[in-house]
């Protein structure tokens, strides 16, 4: 992808399901290096929006009139609500097979560090029914750290997982963003997420996509230091998120 090139471009978006206008007018331009982080009333579109941008298509009944994304299946690593881990092997063996059929080969010691990094490596060797609802959401996200793609898509990444385990993650997560230059939309009802991955904030609703806030660095490492004062936007930004937030 070329840093002057969009990633992702598209100009009068009317998003459908089947005979249904879910967001009448989308605009959405993102650069190389952006994370945009996107919230929204749950059905408002969300996940239909990235299902598009995943497979690089319209999806159903959308249409627009200009639909541009600067990436292949190989640039991408889409990580939806029901990513599943395969039951029958370990998750040891789930990230080596992930690796292998879907991303790049990974060594055993990439892994091991990557569970250990994310406390999770007690459970490295069990069984995907014999651990709990929030390490599994995690184990399934772990992909994305193996992979040096440059463009991610992640749907509603850590739902159910504590907050000590939910801010570690996000700091793991920002920093591999940040080293390998990643672009990306990651789309959350948690003002945590909302507030530390991105560095920029939306609404998508009915009428279209709107842009919240920009956020700093400073500010994303504040919030995910649990200082959000340190910023100077942030008591505005989750004051106005508190009042948004209770529509998820």
């Amino acid at each position: 992808m070329s840093q002057g090139t969009p990633v992702v471009e598209i100009k009068n978006m009317n998003l459908r399901i089947a005979e249904r206008t879910l967001v009448s007018t989308l605009d959405l331009v993102l650069k190389p290096g952006s994370v945009m982080t996107l919230t929204g009333q749950s059905g408002v579109g969300k996940s239909t929006l990235l299902r598009s941008l995943a497979t690089g298509n319209l999806n159903g009944n959308s249409t627009a009139d200009s639909f541009s994304v600067a990436y292949g299946k190989r640039d991408l690593i889409y990580v939806p609500q029901s990513t599943g881990l395969f039951p029958w092997f370990s998750l040891l063996k789930n990230m080596q097979i992930i690796g292998q059929r879907f991303l790049e080969p990974v060594s055993k010691s990439q892994i091991f560090d990557i569970f250990d990094k994310m406390n999770l490596s007690d459970i490295i060797e069990k069984l995907p029914e014999q651990i709990s609802g929030g390490q599994y959401r995690r184990a399934a996200l772990l992909p994305v750290f193996f992979s040096s793609r440059p463009f991610v898509i992640i749907d509603e990444p850590l739902t159910g997982v504590d907050l000590p385990n939910k801010v570690n993650f996000l700091t793991q997560l920002v920093d591999h963003l940040v080293s390998t230059g990643g672009t990306g939309i990651i789309v959350s009802h948690d003002t945590e997420v909302l507030l530390s991955c991105g560095d920029r904030l939306s609404l998508l609703t009915e009428s279209g996509l709107t842009e919240i806030a920009q956020i700093t660095p400073e500010e994303r490492s504040a919030h995910l230091r649990g200082n959000p004062t340190d910023g100077e936007s942030s008591p505005h930004l989750r004051s106005l998120l508190s009042n948004l937030l209770p529509f998820k």
